[in-house]
């Protein structure tokens, strides 16, 4: 026989969790500390042979709600002030992964997309907001996870041969034809431990996107 008292539990800590997860993440109550991230994103095609296929209209990236696009600041992080611009980008000087993106387009086999670095703020036992990201082909979000331990999640479409600008967004795509679409979308999806200082690199057959995340310390 089911307890009910148990059931009663499970039942609150469930909607605790949806409460919890419907509260605005920007807004952080006095007692959850707040830390402060730079993210590196570097975005790159791979010329590889592959047999794996993805239809466009299976492959589209859904919108995570609340998602937030960057602010194009380029700030220093000399010396950030106590109340920094959120999601703001940062200055090209302050890239660490610029030397590995340059390598990246020496090669023959990769092609580099996007390169991209910015701040964000994560509550104790909080997701960040989804970043939005758009440029070259690319297209899907990056979000932080921090709790007991740091996790990132990655989610791409990589069009392959195709003008993403000719396509709407996301849910504006699902509603609409996908009939003259020829050219394959290419679908990376990941969630993953991360360690801050750490390079990480999310592989697929087509493309490969690769974060960095360090913890800044404001004035």
């Amino acid at each position: 026989m089911n307890n009910p008292k148990l059931f009663r539990t499970n039942s609150i800590a469930f909607l605790l969790c949806i409460f919890c997860y419907l509260i605005p993440s920007t807004a952080y109550p006095e007692d959850v500390g707040v830390n402060w991230y730079k993210v590196e994103l570097i975005v790159f095609g791979q010329e590889s042979i592959t047999s794996e296929k993805f239809d466009p209209t299976s492959s589209l990236l859904e919108s995570p709600g609340n998602y937030v696009e960057l602010e194009p600041l380029g700030v220093s992080l000399d010396a950030l002030p106590s109340e920094p611009v959120p999601y703001a980008t940062v200055s090209p000087r302050h890239a660490e992964l610029t030397s590995l993106y340059n390598k990246l387009g020496q090669s023959t086999e990769y092609i580099p997309k996007l390169r991209l670095a910015w701040i964000e703020p994560v509550g104790k036992n909080r997701f960040g907001r989804a970043v939005h990201i758009s440029k070259d082909k690319v297209n899907g979000f990056v979000r932080l996870q921090r709790g007991n331990y740091l996790h990132v999640e990655v989610d791409f479409n990589f069009v392959d041969d195709f003008d993403l600008d000719a396509i709407p967004f996301l849910e504006d795509v699902s509603n609409g034809s996908l009939d003259n679409i020829s050219e394959t979308v290419y679908h990376l999806k990941e969630r993953r431990r991360i360690l801050l200082e750490e390079t990480h690199y999310f592989d697929h057959p087509k493309f490969g996107v690769i974060v960095k995340v360090t913890l800044l310390k404001l004035a």
